[in-house]
């Protein structure tokens, strides 16, 4: 990689649930963030998006920014996540069967649970 020799590139992460990325991403260990910072840092303008692992497991994502751009940045991470919680409850349900609760049967639980 230009400018930081510490970054390994990588196609692919399979991750648990079996999902993965198709962009290529850059991996930096949180080692040689701490060692080679500066480096990092001077990478991540041209990078973009950077992966930090901690024993070869992703533990954060680096994202550029600017101070113009940081306000929209963070709603854009806040609303990515709060989709991912969403899509977790949602499966959870279908699981569980109670996706397929009527009105009556929902109310019903929720009386249920006030009166504990």
């Amino acid at each position: 990689m230009k400018g930081c020799s510490v970054l390994r590139s990588n196609t692919q992460l399979r991750y648990r649930n079996g999902s993965r990325w198709s962009e290529k991403m850059n991996f930096v260990s949180v080692r040689e963030l701490r060692n080679q910072s500066a480096a990092v840092w001077r990478s991540l303008d041209q990078e973009r998006h950077l992966v930090v692992t901690s024993n070869g497991k992703p533990i954060a994502l680096l994202s550029a920014t600017s101070p113009e751009t940081f306000d929209d940045t963070l709603a854009t991470l806040r609303q990515a996540e709060a989709l991912r919680a969403i899509e977790s409850m949602q499966r959870s349900a279908r699981e569980a069967g109670v996706d397929r609760m009527s009105l009556d049967e929902i109310n019903a639980e929720i009386a249920a649970a006030r009166q504990r």
